[in-house]
């Protein structure tokens, strides 16, 4: 698999790298360590992770398959965003939670599943001072076994007053070689222009929400991310579901907006899937050195991977999906 150097790092991130919010929540353990072992076969090497997936089973699960072989990866971790006392409690009776939505016809199941993740992302909580950035390296440390961070992502943007302490602390990190860059996930128009201007703290990495649906924060943030030097890392390139037919066999799965149908007929004269033209999209996107997408099987891990081997889409056809997008 291509492999691209993330800005102006010594990190060399495959062209698709593993997103791992699922892992230790949505996905059994023993099929989250399966595919995160077949994805560093097929060529992956970049996983990105967090304390708040799965309340750090995620990490401990990256920890336990690479341990032995750190080398070979390299890993993103983050800091700021905790699940509050509501919320892991909550975890204790999610698989019922889970069974019950299954039982539901269609509609049903997606208003509540709505209103249940809706809860879920109100109910967490942000810390950005000093300790509790130590301390979250600290245990992301020992449940990930292993002696330094390659990337760490602040979750979210500290308020702006804070900001100028938490780089301090990060690069505190950084001489004491427990992080080797740091950089931040946006989530706004706002927090693009704050960490890719000059006031952004010379991060290394900026991950960000890159999809066909969004295609104005694609030139927005390529250009600035080419002034600054700093690499771009296209988060959810489904678009939260967006770009993802319905599942026919009634699986759960992330309900957010409902599917946009617009590039069907696109995808289809070329033989191809909406998915796979959106991976596709963004792999021929200048400037995003690397797809973070959720696979949190091996059966999504193969799927995508296979689209890197396709044939990739024309100056021409990467032209016109981009105009078909922003109509």
């Amino acid at each position: 698999m291509n492999r691209r150097r993330l800005g102006n790092t010594t990190l060399e991130v495959s062209q698709l790298s593993f997103g791992c919010a699922a892992l230790g929540s949505r996905t059994a353990k023993c099929e989250s360590k399966a595919a995160v072992a077949r994805a560093l076969e097929l060529g992956i090497n970049f996983f990105d992770t967090a304390p708040f997936y799965g309340q750090g089973e995620s990490e401990k699960i990256l920890g336990e398959v690479f341990a032995g072989r750190r080398e070979q990866v390299i890993i993103a971790t983050k800091i700021g965003l905790y699940p509050s006392a509501v919320l892991r409690l909550a975890s204790k009776v999610k698989p019922l939670v889970r069974s019950a939505l299954v039982a539901l016809p269609g509609v049903g199941r997606k208003l509540v599943q709505r209103s249940v993740q809706g809860f879920m992302r109100s109910s967490n909580q942000v810390k950005f001072d000093p300790q509790s950035i130590v301390t979250s390296v600290e245990a992301s440390l020992k449940r990930l076994r292993t002696d330094h961070i390659d990337l760490l992502l602040l979750h979210v943007t500290p308020p702006r007053e804070e900001g100028p302490q938490v780089i301090e602390q990060l690069r505190k990190l950084q001489s004491q070689g427990k992080i080797r860059y740091y950089g931040a996930s946006s989530h706004s128009d706002d927090d693009v222009r704050f960490w890719l201007g000059s006031d952004g703290g010379n991060i290394a990495a900026l991950q960000i929400m890159l999809n066909l649906l969004e295609v104005p924060a694609i030139d927005l943030s390529v250009s600035l991310a080419a002034q600054s030097g700093v690499g771009l890392i296209a988060r959810e390139p489904f678009a939260r579901g967006r770009l993802l037919p319905p599942a026919a066999d009634g699986k759960l799965g992330f309900v957010g907006h409902e599917y946009d149908a617009r590039f069907e007929a696109f995808a289809r004269e070329r033989g191809r899937t909406v998915p796979q033209i959106a991976l596709q999209f963004l792999a021929g996107a200048t400037g995003v050195e690397t797809i973070l997408a959720g696979m949190s099987t091996q059966r999504h891990l193969e799927e995508n991977v296979k689209v890197l081997s396709l044939p990739p889409l024309s100056a021409a056809e990467l032209t016109q999906l981009r105009d078909h997008a922003l109509r």
